[in-house]
């Protein structure tokens, strides 16, 4: 699998690369795996192709699925809760969905992204998350934290319109997809 084709990183780590860069704490964004990284991902993408599946493997599938249904459960929970929000999620239609997202982004993401900034920066109080965030939604070149608010809105209106996320979450769809890979050798 040594093509040297550019990897890009986990989307948690693109938020925190945004986070570091928006602080001064980073003058670059360090998108792509760097070649040290690059090479261990190599390494065990070429062990799963050759049907050795580990113990690092065999943890990390049920990990990514442990994960992937707590997200899921946190979710459901918020919008369980919130019967206003149900109903208005559930009266939008799947034509008008995009023009809503462009108009709630600037309505809620300030209250959306400090929970992803939570996630992959610890210890810091929603007071700093929140100035943090609104930074970050300040400018259009941090991407990835404008795209976390959107598909957030996004797989909520999914939620009540079809009733599940199991198919519409991509922790699930990356965990689906090792799990092809671990029992297909």
């Amino acid at each position: 699998m040594q093509l040297g084709i550019p990897l890009l990183r986990q989307t948690d780590n693109l938020l925190r690369e945004e986070a570091k860069r928006v602080t001064k704490e980073s003058k670059n964004l360090e998108l792509f795996y760097g070649s040290v990284d690059y090479d261990r991902l190599v390494v065990e993408v070429n062990k799963l192709a050759r049907g050795i599946f580990d113990s690092r493997a065999a943890q990390f599938i049920p990990s990514r699925e442990a994960e992937a249904r707590q997200s899921r459960h946190d979710l459901y929970a918020v919008i369980e809760n919130q019967p206003h929000l149900k109903r208005r999620l559930a009266a939008i239609s799947r034509e008008s969905v995009g023009r809503w997202i462009a108009h709630e982004v600037k309505r809620s993401a300030r209250r959306i992204l400090p929970g992803h900034l939570a996630h992959v920066i610890s210890g810091q109080p929603l007071r700093d998350l929140t100035w943090l965030a609104k930074r970050l939604l300040a400018s259009s070149r941090y991407r990835v934290s404008h795209a976390m608010v959107r598909s957030d809105l996004y797989l909520n209106w999914r939620y009540y319109q079809t009733g599940t996320l199991a198919k519409a979450s991509p922790m699930t769809t990356t965990t689906q997809l090792m799990r092809a890979i671990a029992t297909s050798s």
